[in-house]
């Protein structure tokens, strides 16, 4: 319960900055003590999922179990949809659209990166990054509630760049210099010291398949849109495509819990990949251009809805095989 309740309070702070800053052009539009609010959601939510609180009182109360540690996995993959664009409020209107999906896409992959490696050395290992850009992030709400958001056009000092600026910079360079290392070297540890770990090309791959899938047909629906969609509804095209990817995550999650091997492929990623073809290369531009947001609109529902009835069906099945029943003591 405290899983979900952690959930919630995300989604609800991104509801909240949506409504206020549909197209992450309006952050003055945004009353300030909604900064406030938003960063006591976030550490709430940080404090009763991602730093443990729930599995400690699982712990405590003798009910850890498989199920818990699904629901608590997926409910964090599908979190890292909702995080970039609650950060990004702050930098409404500073930040390129091309860089906001970019940051999105690095935060989706490095949690799956962390089950890829899990799934092989048996050892989920969150690093510190996690821990220290929830702190920051919240950090940088309070200080937006006390000033304002411009106070984030200011350069800083020596490296003549403001935190809008500096921001993909980190992203990138926590990614690429020190989750991947991280992961390849505890992956080659873990099957130094044990040769059984050893995985098959296969193994290796399959994880990241649907993922790639998503992000590279997300990504030429952003380049090729007619109507310049991460313009007019980032927030929307975001949530679509990180939902998805959540939900393929959230199969990987699964697989690696049962001991089976993780899915390359799903029916949604069939009907995503359909849409971008349509929008992007088969209707005539004018055509397209009418299309575009309905569909967006309709697909992130479809895709969402999708997502909530084959957790709930996990879980029910879970629940049936462990004969135990969900959020019950």
């Amino acid at each position: 319960m405290l899983t979900i309740i952690g959930f919630g309070l995300t989604v609800s702070n991104f509801l909240m900055l949506t409504f206020y800053d549909w197209d992450f052009k309006s952050p003055y539009h945004t009353p300030r003590v909604i900064w406030l609010l938003s960063a006591l959601l976030i550490f709430v939510a940080h404090t009763l999922d991602i730093d443990g609180i729930d599995g400690k009182q699982a712990r405590r109360l003798g009910l850890s179990s498989p199920l818990g540690e699904l629901m608590d996995h997926c409910c964090d993959a599908w979190t890292a949809a909702f995080y970039p664009p609650i950060l990004f409020s702050l930098f409404s209107g500073q930040v390129d659209p091309n860089i906001l999906f970019a940051c999105e896409w690095i935060i989706i992959c490095g949690f799956l990166l962390a089950h890829w490696e899990k799934s092989i050395t048996g050892v989920l290992f969150l690093p510190w990054s996690y821990d220290l850009g929830q702190m920051t992030t919240i950090f940088l709400f309070v200080t937006t509630f006390f000033t304002s958001p411009s106070i984030w056009a200011n350069r800083l000092p020596i490296i003549q760049m403001n935190v809008p600026e500096l921001t993909p910079y980190v992203v990138h360079g926590v990614f690429w210099l020190c989750a991947i290392p991280s992961s390849v070297i505890n992956v080659v540890v873990a099957c130094n010291k044990d040769r059984t770990k050893v995985p098959t090309p296969g193994a290796v791959v399959r994880p990241f398949v649907g993922t790639i899938f998503v992000f590279l047909a997300s990504w030429i629906w952003m380049t090729l849109s007619p109507t310049r969609i991460m313009d007019h509804s980032p927030r929307l095209f975001l949530l679509c495509g990180g939902t998805l990817a959540a939900n393929i995550t959230c199969r990987v999650i699964l697989a690696e819990v049962t001991k089976t091997k993780a899915p390359m492929w799903c029916h949604l990623m069939g009907v995503y990949g359909l849409v971008v073809f349509v929008l992007c290369l088969g209707l005539p531009p004018t055509a397209a251009a009418k299309l575009e947001f309905p569909c967006l609109l309709a697909l992130t529902s479809l895709i969402t809805v999708a997502h909530l009835l084959f957790f709930g069906a996990v879980v029910n099945e879970m629940c049936e095989i462990l004969n135990i029943r969900a959020f019950h003591v």
